[in-house]
């Protein structure tokens, strides 16, 4: 079982998938922006995480294609 920040269960998933272990995702949390007219400081906040986690991604994919990530385990090989 894998419990951590709904914003960040995607990023973890991918990790934990790498080396082989298949845990069930639980969110801790369910972060949302709030509708405003006006410019919110945790809108922005919730911006930065969201992009935080897509660059986290990204660079996991990056990795991979360079070679720099040790070598992807099978589920059931771990």
């Amino acid at each position: 079982m894998l419990v951590s920040s709904a914003i960040h269960l995607r990023r973890s998933l991918l990790y934990f998938a790498h080396f082989g272990m298949m845990p069930t995702p639980v969110r801790a949390d369910d972060l949302q922006a709030t509708p405003s007219p006006l410019p919110l400081a945790f809108n922005f906040a919730m911006a930065d995480y969201a992009l935080h986690e897509w660059i986290g991604i990204a660079r996991y994919h990056v990795y991979n294609a360079l070679g720099w990530n040790p070598a992807r385990v099978n589920p059931g090989q771990a």
